[in-house]
């Protein structure tokens, strides 16, 4: 599954105002472009949901034109009725994930520039017996706290504690928000949190003392759940760490958020630059006037 942001790009001019930050170009593609290619490279991977809060109409051409490039995938886009949150879209799209009875699923957040190491999570999934895979990575000390961070174990890579952008240091491995899960056990994860939301309600604002009782608290939907953004890093990820199955893939590949059109320049870089070692095709070939890595557009004159 590839979960859409559902913001625009601080930055975006005029000109590109009406391109969603998914579908953004970087290296010659878009964003989401990145991941579908990195998830065609896995065996055995046969259908990609997007889930988002955009209308359809935004996507419908992406996904004809990355259907005719991947014909070996199923695309599907599914929009949220309302901005839901990670874990909140997986679990009321539950029906949709489970059909066809798979035993585990990535999960791909779009909104992250990397070389999306897929196949090693699988094998490390595998090796271990895991219930959960994260990708993780090194930052500096200083910029840790601005991630999720996460505690583990050297040796066997299991995550021992995940904290979400914790307020004092405790790890510079952070969270890449790439992730493979068991069905087994994330969707019951996800249950659990919506129990404990349903047995002691979340204020979702600060009242005053006048209106107390009024609508600060988490509206019950009829089935008990509730109408609120479940979010898979600070409402989940840490009790999956207390199932001793939860383990980390510590990448030391490139790896960067795109949250700003700012952003999208260094990720470009980052993402031809592979392309160059890779030897792709699609780049220009170097010349007196092309200093490599360089993507010319072939409608470009």
């Amino acid at each position: 599954m590839l979960k859409v942001p559902s913001r625009q790009p601080n930055g975006v001019t005029a000109s590109t105002k009406a391109v969603v930050l998914p579908l953004f170009d970087v290296a010659g593609h878009p964003i989401l472009w990145h991941c579908l290619r990195a998830v065609a490279k896995v065996p055995n991977i046969k259908e990609v949901i997007l889930v988002g809060y955009y209308e359809e109409s935004v996507f419908r051409d992406f996904i004809k034109d990355s259907a005719r490039e991947l014909p070996q995938l199923k695309l599907q886009y599914l929009r949220e009725y309302q901005a839901l949150g990670t874990a909140g879209g997986l679990y009321h799209f539950r029906d949709v994930i489970l059909k066809g009875n798979p035993d585990r699923f990535f999960v791909l957040n779009a909104d992250v520039c990397c070389a999306f190491p897929l196949s090693e999570m699988l094998k490390l999934f595998e090796e271990k017996d895991a219930e959960a895979v994260i990708l993780g990575t090194r930052v500096g000390n200083d910029a840790a706290t601005n991630f999720g961070c996460i505690v583990s174990d050297a040796h066997t890579k299991r995550v021992l504690h995940y904290v979400e952008k914790p307020e004092s240091h405790i790890s510079n491995l952070i969270n890449c928000g790439v992730y493979l899960f068991s069905t087994e056990t994330i969707f019951p994860s996800i249950k659990s949190a919506i129990k404990r939301r349903s047995d002691r309600p979340r204020m979702v604002s600060y009242p005053s003392s006048e209106n107390l009782e009024s609508s600060f608290f988490a509206e019950r939907l009829e089935d008990g759940e509730k109408n609120e953004v479940l979010r898979l890093e600070q409402d989940i990820l840490s009790d999956l760490a207390d199932s001793k199955q939860f383990f980390v893939l510590e990448t030391k590949d490139f790896w960067r958020q795109i949250k700003t059109a700012g952003s999208a320049v260094p990720a470009n870089a980052l993402y031809l630059q592979k392309a160059f070692q890779s030897q792709s095709e699609e780049l220009a070939t170097p010349s007196a006037n092309i200093l490599p890595p360089v993507f010319i557009d072939p409608t470009a004159e």
